[in-house]
């Protein structure tokens, strides 16, 4: 590009960051804002880590034992598929529930 003088206009490195703060701020406020909202509900909060728990539980006793064997390659498989699907569910269900 070219400036007002006709001359090729350079990027500074004030160019570059366009936020006026930084990730690492922005990270703090948003887990703070996430702390506040975990501390305004806390019977959800409570049910959610009692669910997590149970179903860590449940998982556990379901895929005992089920190890690095090569024959069981289907079963941990499976344990991996159904934990990325209850994590992601569990995650998304309230939105889905707050945004109706």
């Amino acid at each position: 590009m070219l400036n007002g003088n006709g001359k090729l206009a350079t990027t500074t490195s004030r160019d570059i960051n366009k936020y006026p703060t930084s990730q690492w701020q922005q990270f703090r406020v948003l887990l703070k804002r996430s702390f506040i909202c975990i501390s305004r509900d806390m019977i959800v909060t409570q049910f959610k880590i009692i669910v997590h728990f149970l179903v860590g539980l449940l998982i556990g006793f379901i895929y005992y034992n089920v190890g690095n064997d090569g024959a069981k390659v289907s079963a941990n498989i499976s344990l991996l598929f159904f934990i990325i699907m209850f994590l992601y569910f569990s995650n998304s269900i309230p939105i889905v529930l707050f945004c109706k």
